[in-house]
Order: structure tokens, then sequence, then C-alpha cells
């Protein structure tokens, strides 16, 4: 290429990259002038830097789950960078499994499913955290997001006779009248019947809680699964005949 005095040029040049690794040089133009007799240098600072793939979008909504048991999550990803290889999806606190896919490409979205078991009740952030490679370097990264969760004990009524046997009554939790409530952690009310009629002849009549409780409502305070215990006595009519017994022999 010749540039004449007070002109200029363009000129495009080409740089393989042989290592997937970061790195930086410096690049050297000389520009010969004066038929050779002199050159001009000048030199540029030449990066490169291998596509780094993510960071990831996530996308999930607010999570109930019930203590002890298991619940599914959808959590949505959106790669916002070059292609990457997931690793793992994991959650800081109870037990979790997650179905990550292989590869994700740069620019596209995808769904994993997690499997999460929560170890404490109540209402809670749980720290989500993706781990995934790039698949031209190896190297490992890191991605954070926070996951909404809200999980609930089950607060539970059983009632028994004084002979320890079961009894089909139908007591009252928070207002409703079921022996089974899923509730969040906190105070809540619990009563039974005094008195259950079982025939003209027999009724059951409210002995106590297993607590020593003796009022047919009283108040519970849970931070996880519970169950409350009451005691009916069975209470029978007994009928006495009390008319004069007939002299012997008479009829």
């Amino acid at each position: 290429m010749s540039v004449p005095a007070g002109g200029g040029a363009t000129a495009t040049l080409s740089l393989p990259v042989t290592s997937f690794k970061p790195a930086s040089n410096a690049l050297v133009v000389r520009v010969p002038c004066a038929g050779g007799q002199k050159y001009v240098d000048k030199r540029y600072s030449v990066s490169v830097t291998p596509p780094r793939p993510g960071p990831f979008e996530f996308s999930v909504s607010p999570v109930g789950a019930r203590l002890g048991l298991e619940v599914v999550v959808l959590v949505g990803l959106k790669n916002l960078g070059y292609d990457a290889e997931l690793v793992s999806l994991t959650l800081s606190e109870g037990r979790c499994s997650a179905d990550v896919p292989g590869r994700v490409s740069a620019g596209s979205s995808a769904s994993v499913k997690v499997r999460f078991t929560p170890a404490r009740a109540g209402e809670c952030s749980v720290a989500l955290r993706l781990r995934y490679r790039s698949p031209v370097t190896g190297e490992v990264y890191e991605d954070w997001a926070s996951l909404s969760v809200r999980v609930y004990v089950r607060l539970s009524v059983s009632v028994w006779d004084h002979m320890g046997r079961p009894v089909s009554v139908t007591p009252t939790i928070d207002g409703k009248q079921e022996s089974e409530l899923w509730v969040l952690p906190g105070r809540h009310e619990v009563s039974v019947p005094a008195e259950v009629s079982v025939s003209s002849s027999e009724k059951l009549v409210f002995s106590r809680w297993f607590t020593g409780l003796n009022t047919a409502s009283a108040t519970i305070e849970v931070d996880g699964n519970a169950e409350g215990r009451t005691v009916y006595n069975r209470m029978y009519r007994i009928t006495l005949d009390l008319r004069p017994a007939l002299p012997y022999g008479e009829e």
C-alpha cells in the first residue's frame, strides 16, 4: 500500500486467536517512508477476551409449600450472554433437586423443574444459585436470585374417649370445622363440643386436653406440625325402677 504525502488510507488486518484464555499484547505497525530509509512505528494495545456465557435472568413465582412435603417449583431462565452449559441449580436451604438442561444457547430461555422440601416453617426468602460453565474455556460462573417461600404447618386435633378409643367428633380450628388444617406458624384457636350425643342412652362429655387443660376451647402456639389431643368421658343413662316389690306369693 502506498500513501502519498498528506493523504490517508485504511487497511484491514486479521489477527488469529490461538488461545481461549484472556490475554493482552501490543500490536506494532511500522510504516516505511523516504524510500525505505526511515520508519514510523505506532504501538496499539490488543486484548483478547473469550465470550462469556450468561448472565442469566430468573423468573419464578412465590411458592406456597407444606412443611416436610415436596413441592415442585418451575424456574424460568434466560441467557443474556453467549452459550452456557448448566451445571446445577440449588437452594440455600431445605432439600432440593433440579433437572437442568445441558446447554442454553445465547439469547435463549429454559425452564428448570426444582423439587423442594422445606425444612422450616413460616415466610422467608430462599436464595437460588445457578452454576454454569463456558463451553469454550470451561470456566464456571454463578448467578443468584431470591425466591419468596411461604411454608405452612399441619395443625390437627384428634378426639379419644377415656378408654383410649378414637371418637367421631369434629373439632373447630380457627373457626373452621376441620380436624386438620394447614396454617402459618403462630397462635391458633382450637375447640371441641362440650357434649356430644351418641344415642338416647349415651353421650360424650369433654374431660380434658392431653396437656391437662380442662376447657373445651384452647389457644395453641405452633412453629411446626402439631397435634392437639382431647379426651371425652362416656356417660350412660341408667333407668331405675323404684316401684315397690309385691309380697311373696302375690301376683
